[in-house]
Order: structure tokens, then C-alpha cells, then sequence
């Protein structure tokens, strides 16, 4: 189950309103998994534990907390939350699992930036300036024009498609391509990137056949 914490609301309505809404399901969520999503909104650790308390008196486990510094696992060893200033850096994960995928059902705009140690698919825009990061595969339903890197712990079979796939940079595993000044012309179906002979190459997700596309 996903909980999305709405960016405009006191934290003490946040923390009341939740409380009653899971509440009011009686045991029916018992034994389910939770991440809970912060979208743009700055939390304290204290304010993290708090919403995290509160689910899990009502039964549930949260699995992760989702927020402008990236992700934070809950209850494993990769609970360290980066301040402010630092950037997302590279999770280390074991072999991605076609479960171990997050969702993002947003637009991200220059200065955000999604880190996760699975797949993640972006419904909306990666604008520039905004930076994906995935142990996985990244599939972007909107176009592509930020950094977006794959495959990070190493993994050179993680793919990136978008439907408009313009990046600013693009990293698969430990091969990197920049986009050049300008594109011989902008994409006008879904693209996939992958590496191909120690390449990162550009092709139609819908047709075979592959272009070198850096």
C-alpha cells in the first residue's frame, strides 16, 4: 500500500488524519506493506519515526519512506538519511526482483531526485536538472531529460526507456553517454538504451534495429 503525505498540511493534522483514516479500516490492512511517499515535503527523523509509528500500531510494516533525499529502507541497514545538502548516492542491492519496483506518480523537477535500489517507473517527466537512480530497469511514461542511471550496483542487463527519451545524461551499469548539444531529430516513438558491445545504444521499443544514439 502506498501512503502519500500531502505537502501543504500541518504535520500534526498529517499525523491525526492518518491515524484515523487506518483506524477506520478495523484490522482489514493487517499484515500489509507499506511505503510511505513524502513527494517534495522535507521531514525530520523525528517526524519520519512518528508516521512510521503510527502505521505500524495499526498493524502494518513499512517497507520504506520515499522523499526528496531519496529512499530510506526501514528496519534494514540502509536507514541513514542524507541531510539536505548531500545528494543521492548509489544503494548496493542483490538481484533485482520484478516486485522490488517503485512507482512514482509524479513529474520531477529540476533539483529532485528518486534513488532506489530496485526497478522505478516514472509517470511523468523527468525534467531537467532532476536525476533518476535505479539498481533496475527505469521506464519513464513522459520524456526523459534528466540524468537517469541504471543498473547502478553493476548490473549492464538494466535497460532505460521513455517515451521520449532526451536525456541530459545517460549511465547504464558503469558506461556513461552524454547527449550531444543537439539530437539529429527529437524521438517520435518509445525508445529503449541498453548496452550493446560495451556501448550504450538507443533503439525503437517498438521496432528491432538499433542506432548508436550518442
Amino acid at each position: 500500500m502506498l501512503i502519500v503525505i500531502p505537502k501543504r498540511r500541518e504535520f500534526e493534522d498529517i499525523k491525526r488524519r492518518l491515524d484515523e483514516k487506518l483506524g477506520g479500516t478495523g484490522r482489514f490492512f493487517d499484515g500489509g506493506r507499506v511505503i510511505i511517499d513524502l513527494g517534495d515535503r522535507w521531514a525530520s527523523e523525528k517526524m519520519i519515526s512518528e508516521l512510521i509509528d503510527i502505521v505500524e500500531r495499526r498493524g502494518l510494516t513499512v517497507l520504506k519512506v520515499v522523499g526528496p533525499f531519496g529512499v530510506r529502507l526501514v528496519g534494514g541497514a540502509d536507514t541513514d538519511l542524507p541531510s539536505q545538502s548531500q545528494s543521492c548516492e548509489p544503494v548496493a542491492s542483490p538481484a533485482i526482483a520484478a516486485g522490488n519496483t517503485l512507482l512514482v506518480k509524479r513529474t520531477l523537477r529540476s533539483g529532485q531526485g528518486i534513488n532506489h535500489p530496485g526497478n522505478v517507473v516514472v509517470l511523468g517527466d523527468v525534467n531537467p536538472g532532476a536525476e533518476v537512480i535505479a539498481g533496475g530497469d527505469i521506464i519513464v511514461m513522459g520524456t526523459l531529460r534528466g540524468v537517469a542511471h541504471a543498473g547502478v550496483t553493476g548490473n549492464e542487463g538494466a535497460i532505460v526507456v521513455a517515451l521520449r527519451l532526451l536525456p541530459t545524461q545517460l549511465r547504464v551499469a558503469n558506461v556513461i553517454a552524454r547527449a550531444p548539444d543537439e539530437r539529429s531529430k527529437s524521438p517520435n516513438t518509445p525508445e529503449v538504451a541498453r548496452i550493446r558491445d560495451g556501448m550504450i545504444v538507443i533503439e525503437s521499443y517498438l521496432t528491432p534495429g538499433g542506432k548508436v544514439g550518442f
